[in-house]
């Protein structure tokens, strides 16, 4: 299985808006570091699904990833969540990944797609979040897509992110 958590993450700093907000570095997994007050998010798979074909599993996942926009101001939490929005919805194309191993590999991300939001505050670390869902499909590099690629002589290597399919 493929960790995708990476790949997520650099696709948030790529907007100059979000990077700036949270520091160029305050995007973590899971949860958000003890007395961190400035503005900050964490992503969490919150479910998850894998996909199968008669043969056995097909490489698809759709995880279902909450990411919480932290602040002090909920005005600030409200213009990470869009532009989070603006940087995930809809998106498409490689990022980075992680296979069990930790070795650095490639995942196909099919769709990203938006489902819901929610805005709250959390009285003990007294900060503003605002929280988003969103179905993550994507592919990993040992089956579905990758099969066929490699399977027909293209050579597969990534730059910056991006993959590069040459034959």
């Amino acid at each position: 299985m493929i960790d995708i958590r990476a790949g997520l993450r650099s696709r948030l700093l790529d907007n100059a808006g979000l990077s700036a907000l949270v520091g160029g570095s305050r995007v973590y997994s899971i949860r958000l570091p003890q007395n961190i007050v400035a503005p900050s998010i964490v992503f969490a798979s919150s479910s998850g699904q894998g996909d199968h074909v008669m043969s056995g599993p097909s490489g698809l996942s759709r995880p279902r990833v909450q990411i919480d926009c932290w602040s002090q101001s909920p005005d600030i939490a409200a213009r990470l969540s869009r532009y989070v929005k603006t940087q995930l919805d809809g998106f498409s194309g490689a990022v980075s990944a992680l296979d069990e191993t930790g070795t650095e590999a490639v995942a196909i991300v099919d769709g990203i797609l938006f489902e819901s939001e929610r805005e709250d505050y959390d009285g003990e670390s007294a900060l503003f979040r605002s929280s988003l869902d969103f179905f993550v499909w994507y592919s990993d590099v040992e089956h579905g897509f990758f099969d066929v690629v490699t399977d027909t002589g293209f050579d597969l290597t990534t730059d910056g992110g991006d993959l590069i399919i040459t034959g």
